[in-house]
């Protein structure tokens, strides 16, 4: 994995959000942005690929930055004008090297789809007077903020929110996990020596690889099991991952994956909150 480019951004204030209370709340030490000084943001990356006139995440997330090929830059100008575009070139080719060209361009990054229709609650019922159910795009892009300012304070290299959004599989028990496999959707990657994405242009697995190596070299992550990420139904989705999203490339991408890490990576079973798509879809588990 190359060196940065570059940095994460300049220095902003934030205000305190319920996270950053809950987090001093347990004893750990107040956040640079608390005290007035302010601390280094993170930005928000959308991977975005043939979808320059349906981007949606930049509605659920304020401040998202879209990623994109050098040839479509004009089309997603004039569709997304407010928006600020990196541009990557178009020898870059599928979604793994175009995350790790992102990485090896500006660092520590949280990627996300740019079908997000937006960040939500789980842990609280629809007649809560107290939190709206879906946060606003400003709270949204804070949240991710104070997520990456705690992940930094305990050590962990990547960090997200739930993969489901129902509110039904919340456990109240555990809102914080460490040892799950995260969602490209929404994954945030403080830039590692020993994390990187592999080359394979039309790899439909990256999230998990990505998940994999940093249990192998760094044991744990950090999940709020509070919030998730609610999407369109990607799968049907046009652009994107789509034209190579195929049986074929999920068999490579399973055996693959399989060849690496083993027994970590399981066939998935069909359950009630998740529908089978095709017989190679897979899980990671981590042993520990």
């Amino acid at each position: 994995m190359q060196d940065k480019h570059g940095n994460s951004g300049g220095t902003n204030k934030i205000q305190l959000s319920e996270t950053c209370k809950i987090v001093q709340e347990l004893g750990f030490r107040p956040l640079a942005g608390i005290n007035g000084g302010g601390y280094t943001m993170i930005p928000v990356i959308i991977v975005s690929h043939k979808r320059a006139d349906n981007v949606l995440t930049t509605k659920a997330i304020s401040g998202a930055i879209i990623c994109v090929p050098e040839s479509q830059a004009d089309e997603y100008k004039a569709h997304n004008p407010e928006s600020e575009l990196l541009i990557h070139p178009d020898t870059v080719i599928g979604l793994s090297p175009k995350r790790q060209w992102i990485i090896d361009k500006v660092g520590d990054c949280f990627q996300v789809d740019d079908d997000v229709l937006c960040l939500k609650r789980v842990y609280i019922d629809k007649g809560d007077r107290d939190h709206n159910l879906i946060l606003s795009p400003d709270e949204a892009y804070g949240l991710i903020q104070d997520e990456y300012e705690i992940a930094k304070q305990m050590g962990v290299k990547l960090f997200g929110f739930s993969r489901k959004s129902n509110p039904t599989f919340f456990h109240g028990q555990s809102p914080i996990v460490h040892n799950k496999y995260i969602c490209g959707g929404g994954l945030g990657i403080i830039a590692d020596s020993k994390l990187f994405f592999p080359d394979y242009p039309f790899f439909v697995g990256e999230d998990y690889w990505i998940s994999a190596i940093n249990a192998y070299y760094h044991r744990f992550s950090y999940i709020d099991e509070r919030f998730a990420m609610q999407y369109t139904k990607t799968e049907k989705a046009k652009g994107g991952c789509a034209d190579y999203r195929t049986t074929q490339k999920r068999k490579e991408t399973y055996i693959f994956l399989k060849k690496n890490f083993g027994d970590a990576i399981v066939p998935q079973k069909s359950n009630i909150g998740k529908k089978m798509v095709n017989k190679w879809e897979k899980t990671l588990h981590i042993p520990f």
